[in-house]
């Protein structure tokens, strides 16, 4: 017997239509009640405000990183031309792996960080032409619009370049282009690429390589950073927790570096099945952490397995590390937000002191602890000469106060003044005079 439908009776109909329409009339003035007084997070949105109460409550579980993502794929019809690129693959194989390898790019920092960075492709532009140098590949004709608008305006904080090798070009790895503002703290050589209200990275991959050597990339960029940032106490990053000499021998076994696991006796070393000591699990800036056997075992004895294993030991958020008689920092923050970093100070430590009223730039977290008393404050701010991390503790010690942290002089401290502190961090100044 042939299967007939169900027939609906016209009455039910009625009955149904109606009631979508009562449904319907209800929610209209229900959802706009719930637009108008609760709106809308932008995810995309900068933080703008540095005294946001909590700034990664705002963007969610981790700090936001909207990535672009750009590929040059120089074609024969629909092949890769050889003459160029090296390799003659079909177009789609390569596009296939450039999509994978986005994915494991984005898991495998995001696992990284232990989740403090949420990475994110926003959008991913192809051209089917050779690439070049920065000016060739960073244009409003390859990207849609300026990049400082997606830098400033859509948070965009890395651009990701998917390209070859040949004789006339090679992917550089990394390149910081500092904001105006940052330039200040970042005395590295100037770069080609354009400046921007807001600090931002370009990484530069090969295609016909894998994720590890992608990955590679973002750990000698960080590495970099830290370095600069630790000039003044450059036995914490690179001396303690790498544990390495100046040219990159492992001599105090620490969680190693790039190019060195902490049992590795050359670089490029990651399979070493010898185990030595190393303190990198318990690691503690005075050396005073607990020593285990390590060798590649504890990395799948795979460069990508160091990678995250050396980036999931660097101290991170909510850390209880001390050093001397000062807190480290969340070291991830100069990933995060560079800028926004920078205003903390130029160190991978907080200065310990008696409170503050207001949390600190650095994505929302405190640099003071309850430590050394204000009056030792007060005496850095108005007799050290120069212009540091005790001044910009000072002013939010005395948020809202006049008196001898009101640089501003309109009978409040406040932001203007944090402004000053910050355009001449590191200097000689007159600026207490």
């Amino acid at each position: 017997m042939a299967n007939r439908k169900k027939s609906i009776r016209p009455g039910f109909l009625v009955q149904l239509k109606a009631l979508g329409l009562l449904i319907f009339s209800v929610s209209i003035p229900v959802l706009g009640f719930i637009y108008i007084f609760f709106p809308p997070q932008n995810y995309n949105e900068r933080i703008a405000d540095i005294f946001l109460e909590n700034p990664l409550e705002e963007v969610g579980l981790g700090v936001k990183m909207p990535v672009v993502s750009m590929r040059f794929f120089p074609v024969i019809e629909d092949r890769l031309d050889a003459s160029i690129s090296g390799v003659s693959y079909n177009l789609s194989f390569m596009q296939s792996k450039v999509d994978r390898l986005d994915r494991e790019l984005v898991t495998n920092l995001n696992n990284a960080s232990k989740n403090f960075l949420d990475y994110k492709i926003i959008n991913s532009f192809e051209i089917l032409e050779p690439a070049g140098d920065y000016n060739a590949i960073l244009t409003a004709k390859n990207l849609g619009k300026d990049i400082c608008e997606y830098v400033d305006k859509d948070g965009v904080k890395e651009f990701w370049i998917w390209m070859y090798e040949n004789d006339q070009i090679a992917p550089i790895g990394f390149n910081l282009s500092a904001s105006a503002k940052s330039k200040k703290f970042w005395d590295k050589p100037a770069t080609k690429l354009p400046t921007c209200q807001a600090s931002y990275t370009v990484y530069e991959y090969n295609w016909n390589q894998e994720t590890e050597d992608a990955l590679y990339s973002h750990v000698q960029n960080f590495e970099a950073i830290l370095k600069f940032v630790d000039e003044k106490d450059s036995p914490l990053f690179w001396g303690n927790f790498v544990g390495a000499d100046a040219i990159g021998n492992i001599v105090k076994p620490g969680c190693g570096w790039s190019d060195m696991p902490p049992n590795a006796i050359m670089e490029g070393d990651y399979s070493n099945e010898t185990s030595i000591l190393s303190d990198c699990l318990d690691w503690k800036p005075d050396g005073t952490g607990g020593k285990q056997p390590i060798n590649c075992s504890a990395w799948n004895c795979t460069s990508l397995g160091f990678f995250n294993w050396y980036l999931q030991n660097i101290p991170g958020k909510d850390n209880s590390l001390i050093y001397g008689n000062k807190k480290l920092r969340n070291w991830w923050e100069f990933i995060a937000d560079f800028d926004y970093a920078l205003t903390g100070g130029k160190s991978l430590t907080t200065i310990l002191l008696a409170k503050s009223p207001k949390p600190s730039p650095v994505l929302g977290e405190s640099i003071v602890s309850e430590s050394t008393p204000s009056s030792e404050l007060t005496q850095e701010f108005q007799e050290d000469g120069v212009v540091n991390a005790y001044d910009w503790a000072f002013i939010l010690n005395n948020w809202g106060k006049a008196g001898a942290s009101d640089l501003n002089h309109d009978n409040t401290t406040d932001e203007k003044d944090l402004q000053k502190i910050m355009e001449n961090y590191g200097k000689t100044s007159e600026l207490f005079k």
